[in-house]
């Protein structure tokens, strides 16, 4: 007996290849901290560290311990190539463990490396690890590239008031545009 597919359901399954198709994965360096610090820039504050305690796949990941009400958690990928106007999404897994927030922000920059400030995001743009979310939750971020950029990177913050205990890992950068 031959089954038929309606025509709709014919559509969808042909579109489908080519709207994953438009979105690619960049090249984000060590982005489950496999590598240790690897590619990554990170404060010599005491306040972020790597470690097997906060892998959610893996060997390492991210652990932010940030009891420090003067300065915060810093984390930095290296920079990677990016247009203006483009559209990125970084998706990432974390925990929170304790305490208030910590954000993960993609950071635009100039040619200069220099990072591009954007008005209506005046704390930068970001997605926060929701304070109740102590089971491991996936997590995305999209923003589109301000005009002049050059460079895109990925920043794990705690806030400088934030009395936290994040982990954070497997992340991932993609260009999104269409």
């Amino acid at each position: 007996m031959k089954t038929k597919l309606p025509h709709h359901l014919l559509a969808i399954a042909l579109l489908v290849p080519q709207v994953l198709s438009a979105e690619q994965k960049l090249d984000l360096a060590n982005p489950g901290f496999e590598d240790g610090e690897s590619s990554w820039s990170i404060a010599k504050n005491g306040i972020t560290e790597i470690t097997s305690n906060a892998a959610h796949t893996g060997k390492l990941g991210l652990r932010v311990v940030d009891k420090d009400t003067k300065d915060g958690a810093h984390a930095t990928s290296s920079a990677i190539a990016a247009a203006p106007g483009k559209k990125y999404r970084v998706t990432f897994w974390a925990r929170n463990i304790e305490g208030g927030t910590t954000a993960v922000y993609l950071l635009f920059l100039d040619a200069q490396q220099k990072i591009i400030q954007i008005p209506e995001h005046s704390g930068g743009i970001k997605t926060d690890v929701a304070s109740d979310a102590s089971a491991w939750k996936q997590y995305s971020l999209i923003a589109t590239a301000p005009a002049d950029t050059a460079y895109v990177k990925v920043w794990i913050h705690s806030g400088i008031t934030s009395l936290v205990t994040t982990d954070v890992d497997d992340l991932e950068l993609y260009d999104v545009s269409q």
